[in-house]
């Protein structure tokens, strides 16, 4: 009885997803198989019973298939996922969050990118939170020998480059501007999108790489 049961609420995932599916290729970069696919993944992601991705969960998939070790970035990537604030990833989230991390236009993926600098979300990168992500980035690469001064000289740079009203913080037309100017700036703050490498990996493995 119970396995009747299991296979009437599968039947009834699978029915969800397809009417998802139909409506997220209209709002997204991928094809209907491709979002197919990556539904899949997120069953075998988490778990596929409480059809819900915790940060646990999800910070492991950013470690596992792209690399990522930053814990500020990592949360940063994952709060802009879960759009609803409710301590999960669900299933359209993941695609929606997916559709810039992966195939995002070079608008969707300067906001991004802002998006998960702008720690406070006030609309503004402070030298606070450059501080913070610079310093948490020398850590992460045995480098915080070389001290505060280091990070400080670094900072100053960046300001210099991106701070274009000269307020002293980067405004989002600041760093639009800048990226647009010099795309190499997109991820002045530490890797939030996958690497080359990770990210052509990625759709190798798990879209089907006709449609890539």
């Amino acid at each position: 009885m119970s396995a009747v049961k299991m296979t009437d609420v599968s039947i009834m995932i699978r029915k969800q997803e397809k009417k998802m599916t139909e409506i997220l290729v209209k709002k997204t970069h991928f094809s209907f198989g491709e979002i197919e696919r990556l539904l899949k993944l997120y069953r075998e992601r988490s778990g596929g019973e409480t059809d819900k991705l915790d940060r646990t969960l999800f910070r492991e998939f950013l470690h596992d298939c792209f690399n990522m070790t930053d814990d500020i970035l990592m949360d940063r990537i994952f709060k802009f996922f879960d759009q609803v604030n409710d301590g999960t990833v669900g299933r359209e989230e993941w695609i929606m969050g997916l559709n810039v991390f992966l195939r995002g236009t070079e608008d969707e993926q300067i906001e991004y990118c802002f998006t998960i600098y702008d720690l406070n979300g006030d609309g503004y990168i402070s030298k606070e939170e450059m501080l913070t992500m610079l310093k948490n980035c020398l850590v992460r690469q045995g480098l915080e020998e070389d001290g505060d001064e280091g990070v400080k000289d670094l900072i100053d740079m960046t300001l210099k480059k991106m701070d274009l009203d000269k307020d002293g913080k980067v405004s989002f037309s600041d760093f639009e501007a800048t990226v647009k100017a010099d795309n190499l700036m997109l991820e002045a703050f530490g890797p939030c999108l996958p690497s080359n490498r990770t990210g052509e990996l990625f759709m190798q493995t798990y879209l089907d790489p006709m449609e890539v």
